[in-house]
């Protein structure tokens, strides 16, 4: 029985094997004031309307490229970030599923399906076609990533027509992609998955979000596609009806100049929560560093969807991110809502930053790699809206961001650092209240509360 299989057979026994990370092991001394400095939400810069059914995109900062649907078949399409205008135009032979540009934007991948056969198509950043590929066997739902292996990971859902599949396609010579047989064991990729990531050179790591389950799972390889390990998982059983929302950000991928463990941030609609987690590949664990709850999503009854002819729920979440992780915007298919969030590294805690309201709900959303442009489009409207850095309304006020900020660095975290003093961050003025015999009157004078606890070292609690 493979590890996958026993995890299913356990009735969905997942526990969340992740380490929490306090707060009040970092130093007492953290500038944490000076880490994050709230410039305000982006706000909308233009709205085009396009001659196409725009599909998916993906942006760096001087381009944005794009896959439609036109009247004859399927489109790739490159746009200039800031007037949005089309520079280049190439008539794709299949149907798009997912797209991806590598941060040199030299290159350009686009995943999808004619006829029943899974295609990978390579081309450059003129969209001028270098190479495509026909992968061995069908893929429904595609998605994929890029990682520094020059290796690009493809990922599909199981289906009553269609076996689950992850795939790894060497692209290191892009006039002839090809796809490397055995390279994920047939114990993993059978019951397919909603995204792929792999990492690291001399020890390869593969990190999957499940189809099965709604876990993000990681495993090592060797070069002939041995396990090393595996059953390293993050997930809970109370996800059981949702997908996790997942993002992966590998350091030799999108930050190339980032040293550091490999970084996920998931969405959990189930919980309404944002988590940021790492992989430790020493201990071989994924940890959890901060997370912060979301607005609940009160569609998620009434429109969860599933893929077609299971039970596994479609991720309606909307999850894209800047290199530094300063801009993470958190949107869904069937809200016209977004949240901004954007990551304290001293205090390793989300501050939520804003709320920004769409005229339509989005097909996807794109956040540039410098965080300064964001971009969502609509199917049905046939729009890209672009958002820029600007002087959108940041909620709370910044003396309430201080308290929760010093409440936080201190060992009693608030949840959300929001500028909202709410109940859990009344509840942490009490815990340090408690432990520290003072009292603090946040209600009648923040100034001073503020004062009191910047004057008092680190308690332990």
């Amino acid at each position: 029985m493979n590890l996958l299989c026993k995890r299913a057979c356990a009735a969905f026994g997942i526990i969340m094997l992740s380490n929490l990370v306090s707060t009040s092991a970092l130093a007492a001394d953290a500038d944490a004031k000076a880490d994050v400095t709230s410039t305000g939400t982006l706000v909308i810069d233009k709205t085009v309307e396009l001659d196409v059914a725009p599909t998916g995109i993906d942006v760096v900062d001087q381009f944005v490229y794009l896959t439609a649907t036109i009247e004859e078949g399927h489109q790739l399409l490159k746009l200039d970030a800031g007037e949005l205008e089309t520079l280049a135009t190439f008539d794709l032979s299949f149907e798009p599923e997912d797209i991806l540009v590598n941060r040199r934007n030299t290159r350009v991948y686009v995943v999808g399906s004619e006829d029943g056969t899974a295609k990978v198509a390579v081309l450059d950043d003129a969209l001028k076609l270098l190479g495509q590929a026909d992968l061995l066997q069908p893929v429904a739902y595609p998605s994929i990533s890029l990682s520094g292996l020059d290796t690009l990971l493809v990922a599909g859902m199981q289906t009553p027509e269609v076996p689950g599949v992850a795939i790894a396609v060497d692209v290191a010579n892009p006039e002839t992609p090809a796809e490397m047989v055995g390279f994920i064991p047939n114990d993993y990729n059978q019951f397919g998955a909603t995204g792929l990531w792999l990492t690291g050179r001399e020890k390869p790591v593969v990190f999957m979000n499940t189809g099965l389950l709604p876990t993000l799972v990681a495993f090592g390889i060797s070069a002939k596609g041995i396990v090393e390990y595996g059953d390293v998982t993050f997930g809970a059983d109370e996800y059981q009806a949702q997908s996790l929302t997942t993002l992966g950000l590998m350091s030799d991928q999108i930050c190339p100049e980032e040293n550091s463990n490999p970084l996920f941030l998931i969405s959990t609609p189930k919980n309404d929560a944002l988590f940021l987690v790492s992989f430790d590949p020493a201990f071989r664990s994924l940890d959890i560093i901060t997370n912060t709850p979301t607005i609940p999503d009160e569609v998620h009854d009434e429109k969860q969807e599933t893929y077609e002819g299971t039970k596994t729920a479609i991720p309606s979440a909307l999850l894209d991110t800047s290199c530094n992780r300063k801009t993470i915007w958190l949107g869904n298919r069937h809200s016209t809502e977004i949240e901004q969030f954007a990551l304290n590294s001293q205090l390793q805690s989300f501050e939520k930053v804003g709320e920004i309201e769409l005229l339509e709900a989005p097909t996807s959303l794109a956040v540039s790699v410098s965080g300064r442009n964001a971009f969502t489009i609509s199917n049905g409207a046939r729009t890209i809206t672009k958002f820029k850095t600007g002087d959108g309304e940041v909620i709370g006020t910044e003396e309430g961001r201080t308290l929760q900020r010093l409440l936080t660095e201190r060992g009693y975290p608030v949840g959300a650092i929001d500028g909202q003093i709410g109940v859990k961050t009344m509840r942490a003025a009490q815990r340090f209240e408690e432990q520290n015999g003072i009292k603090l009157n946040i209600n009648r004078d923040l100034e001073e509360a503020i004062k009191k606890i910047e004057s008092i070292q680190v308690q332990k609690k």
